[in-house]
C-alpha cells in the first residue's frame, strides 16, 4: 500500500511537502472516529486500508496535481460512491491562501499501483481497446489481457487476478500524473 499526494505544481518542493503533511492528518481525522476507543477499526474497510498502510508500509508518493482546479476535479474523481479508498484533502486557511484546495491524497493498494506503472509503460487504455464501442466490459478487459500477453506485461494480472472496470478506472486515472517537482 501506498499514499498518494496531488499537491499543487505553484507551490514550492518544501511546501507541498507540508501540505501533503497537512493533507494526511486530515485523512486520519476523517476516518478515525473521535473519540477513538479501538472498536470502531473493525467496523470500516477504509479505516482497516488507513491503519494497514500507517502500520505496515509508511510509503508516501507526492505527485504533480496541477493547478487548483486539477485539484478540484482530483477531489471530485475520488469523491465517486465506487470508490472504495481512504482519501481527503486539505485546504488552507482563509487567511493564508483564501481557503484553497492545496492537496489531495488516496491510500492505495498494490494491485492498483501495479496496473497503472503497467498501462504508462505500455501507453496502454481503454481507448485502445475500444470498451465505449458496444463492448462489455468482460470483452474490453479479454481485450487488454490479450495485448498485455502480447508485450509480454501479464504479471499484475497474473499476481493480483481480475480488475474491476473501478479498479481499472483508478489505475488509469493514477497514470495521468507525474512525481512533484
Amino acid at each position: 500500500m501506498r499514499i498518494y499526494h496531488f499537491g499543487n505544481f505553484y507551490f514550492s518542493s518544501i511546501q507541498q511537502g507540508i501540505q501533503a503533511s497537512h493533507c494526511q492528518m486530515e485523512l486520519f481525522n476523517k476516518y478515525i472516529p473521535h473519540p477513538y476507543n479501538g472498536n470502531e477499526v473493525d467496523d470500516c474497510d477504509q479505516i482497516n486500508q488507513l491503519w494497514d498502510w500507517s502500520n505496515n508500509h509508511k510509503t508516501m508518493i507526492c505527485l504533480n496535481g496541477g493547478m487548483n482546479s486539477d485539484l478540484i476535479a482530483t477531489k471530485a474523481f475520488f469523491e465517486d460512491e465506487s470508490n472504495p479508498y481512504p482519501w481527503s484533502t486539505f485546504y488552507e486557511s482563509e487567511e493564508a491562501m483564501g481557503g484553497m484546495l492545496s492537496n489531495v491524497c488516496i491510500v492505495l493498494p498494490e494491485k492498483i499501483y501495479e496496473m497503472s506503472a503497467l498501462l504508462r509503460k505500455f501507453r496502454l487504455s481503454f481507448s485502445d481497446i475500444d470498451i465505449m464501442d458496444n463492448k462489455s466490459f468482460a470483452t474490453a478487459m479479454e481485450d487488454a489481457i490479450a495485448i498485455l500477453k502480447e508485450r509480454n506485461a501479464f504479471e499484475p494480472i497474473e499476481t493480483f487476478g481480475a480488475y474491476s472496470k473501478d479498479e481499472i478506472k483508478m489505475a488509469q486515472f493514477m497514470g495521468n500524473f507525474g512525481l512533484a517537482k
